[in-house]
C-alpha cells in the first residue's frame, strides 16, 4: 500500500506544487496527505477498510517524506 501511495505522489507532486505556487502558497505535508488519501480512497478497498486514524497516519508519514 505504501508503494501505491508513493506512486500517487510521483504522479501528482509537481502539478500540486505548481498549483500551490500559483496561489502564492507552498505545498505542505497536510495538503499532500489529503491528495494521497483521496486517491487511495478511490483506488484501494484495503485502504477504505482501515480506521480513519490509521489511514491519516499512513498518508502523513508518506507525505512528510516529500513535503
Amino acid at each position: 500500500m505504501e508503494q501505491q501511495m508513493r506512486q500517487i505522489v510521483n504522479d501528482v507532486f509537481y502539478d500540486l506544487q505548481a498549483a500551490c505556487a500559483e496561489c502564492g502558497e507552498e505545498l505542505d505535508a497536510e495538503s499532500l496527505a489529503d491528495t494521497i488519501g483521496d486517491r487511495m480512497h478511490d483506488e484501494s478497498e484495503e485502504y477504505r477498510s482501515m480506521p480513519w486514524e490509521q489511514r491519516r497516519a499512513l498518508t502523513l508519514k508518506i507525505a512528510k517524506e516529500y513535503a
